[in-house]
């Protein structure tokens, strides 16, 4: 600015119609330079006004979260720096069981008076079911026992097909109808074989084979072998 001065007075030194022209162009050059400074304080003052509308926006949104964790029961959670320990209760609500450090289970949801009544009578129905299918297969098996045969009464032919018998042990359960033999060395449970002879059930008194569809039964630690009369 002080150059452009020193030049306009220059110039109305030498020559006055210059000096009219002069001064027009330092007018137009004094005004462009306005227009400049004014533009530039018009764009400055638009970014700091966008600048305060962006800041006032996030502030009321996260106000407005705030204000909506509040309502539905949450609490929001404190900020952590980067230097803090975090807490296991900070990551678990202290509602929710926390998993254990030592890989044990949780621990189990505690059950109410009722469920456990309920459970109760559940246990007791099939303790009944038990033992009423057990006392049916009980009677089965003794009208099975009735219905046989006695070995030594079996045919001729059948019994040249069957095995001698060494009955060395029996063991029978009345409550459960469960029971096994060992006869020739042998385990025997319902459904297993000797020769041809399939077991049929065990009861107290010995066991119930069949054999060629017919029933017969052995007289429990009772040995039998064919004698054929002379």
């Amino acid at each position: 600015m002080s150059s452009l001065l020193k030049a306009i007075e220059k110039a109305q030194g030498e020559s006055p119609e210059r000096n009219v022209e002069l001064s027009d162009y330092a007018s137009e050059a004094l005004s462009d330079t306005r227009g400049s400074t004014g533009r530039s304080a018009w764009l400055l003052s638009s970014i700091v006004l966008a600048s305060v509308s962006v800041i006032v926006g996030v502030a009321v949104y996260i106000s407005l979260n705030l204000s909506e964790d509040n309502l539905a029961g949450g609490v929001a959670p404190a900020p952590v720096s980067g230097n803090q320990p975090i807490s296991d209760s900070a990551i678990w609500p202290e509602e929710s069981p926390q998993p254990s450090q030592d890989g044990e289970s949780l621990p189990v949801t505690p059950v109410s008076s009722e469920t456990e009544a309920l459970y109760a009578e559940v246990g007791q129905a099939e303790d009944v079911d038990a033992v009423n299918m057990s006392a049916e297969t009980t009677r089965a098996a003794e009208a099975l026992w009735q219905e046989a045969t006695s070995i030594a009464d079996l045919p001729l032919d059948l019994m040249l097909e069957l095995e001698e018998i060494n009955y060395s042990a029996h063991v029978y359960n009345p409550e459960s109808g469960e029971g096994f033999a060992f006869i020739n060395g042998e385990r025997l449970e319902a459904g297993r074989f000797l020769g041809i002879a399939q077991v049929q059930a065990l009861v107290e008194q010995g066991v119930i084979f069949k054999a060629r569809g017919t029933l017969f039964r052995i007289e429990a630690l009772q040995d039998w072998e064919l004698q054929l009369k002379q």
